[in-house]
């Protein structure tokens, strides 16, 4: 009987000196956990705009886009052609090929969501614009892909500038599925 009490004495004192350094605040503490961070910033509930709103404001904030503008005329300069080396930076800054199958792109072998080329195609059929794209990238929840969940990152249109997403969409409006 005497060594149990003694076990439990000996796991009151530790934990009473546990809880004792952890009242004398960081002095002795690594140089890490002295460093000041800069906190998350957050958006109250109230102020945060709804899915509808949102889709409105990027709306209003990108300019007219026809399929004619999409696509880089005859006899225009390189700078207008879309290539892999062109996108592939792009993709991989948001991590696009994490999730999905993207042609063309090194390491774009996702399975979380669907296979890129089926955006291709859809443009090619003339099912989507370029806009659309654009828009399935910035709002990717407003539509889902059957069978798939909605867990694609709402942040797309801060990351990339308007530039960047057209070079994207025209990238994946040249995609087609291979069977």
């Amino acid at each position: 009987m005497t060594m149990r009490k003694s076990y439990w004495a000996v796991l009151v004192a530790v934990l009473l000196l546990a809880l004792g350094l952890a009242a004398c605040g960081s002095q002795g503490a690594p140089d890490f956990a002295k460093e000041e961070h800069t906190p998350i910033p957050t958006v109250p509930p109230a102020t945060m705009p709804s899915m509808a709103e949102a889709a409105q404001t990027a709306e209003a904030a990108a300019p007219a886009q026809t399929e004619e503008a999409a696509q880089p005329a005859q006899g225009e300069g390189a700078a207008e052609e879309v290539t892999v080396e062109v996108v592939a930076p792009l993709f991989q800054k948001g991590g696009c090929g994490s999730c999905h199958v993207i042609e063309g792109i090194e390491g774009a072998m996702g399975t979380l969501g669907p296979d890129l080329c089926v955006t291709g195609e859809a443009v090619q059929k003339g099912e989507k614009t370029i806009e659309d794209v654009i828009q399935d990238i910035v709002d990717p929840n407003a539509v889902v892909a059957e069978g798939y969940s909605p867990v694609m990152p709402t942040n797309f249109g801060d990351l990339y500038s308007q530039e960047e997403l057209e070079l994207m969409a025209r990238y994946l409006a040249t995609l087609t599925c291979k069977e």
